[in-house]
């Protein structure tokens, strides 16, 4: 019994250590993603998008556009887009990763995009959150 008591407490620690990783290994996977969502926001942005859903944070809700406005983006290979209805106007945008965060900025205003739906088109934009679905 002392034998088994103390094959097992000398075990332990190695069973204890064994899943530890090298705290020195790249996370590849999470790096790559913020270029990889990148790279297909960038080939995907020039045209129209809709936003279909937004959040209100002054209410604290969820508001599904089609039945309040139509509200547009009009992105330009040039780096203009236009916007269509709520701040209507002709803006510049600059796209950029930044980490593993993708940035779109509107004149000055810094917003994060994320992919909600590669094969539907649909991207998030942070701050205001505003769902865009991609017209096609």
């Amino acid at each position: 019994m002392k034998k088994f008591l103390l094959t097992l407490v000398l075990m332990l620690p190695m069973l204890a250590f064994t899943g530890c990783g090298n705290d020195d290994e790249p996370n590849t996977p999470q790096e790559n993603k913020g270029s990889a969502n990148y790279s297909w926001i960038k080939n995907e942005l020039v045209g129209e998008w809709e936003c279909y859903r937004y959040f209100n944070s002054m209410s604290g809700i969820w508001v599904s556009t089609p039945d309040y406005v139509d509200f547009r983006y009009d992105f330009h290979a040039d780096g203009s887009v236009d916007i269509y209805g709520y701040n209507s106007g002709s803006f510049h945008y600059k796209l950029s990763c930044q980490g593993n965060d993708v940035i779109l900025e509107i004149d000055g205003i810094s917003r994060s995009v994320l992919i909600r739906d590669k094969n539907k088109k649909e991207i998030e934009l942070g701050s205001p959150v505003e769902w865009l679905r991609k017209i096609e």
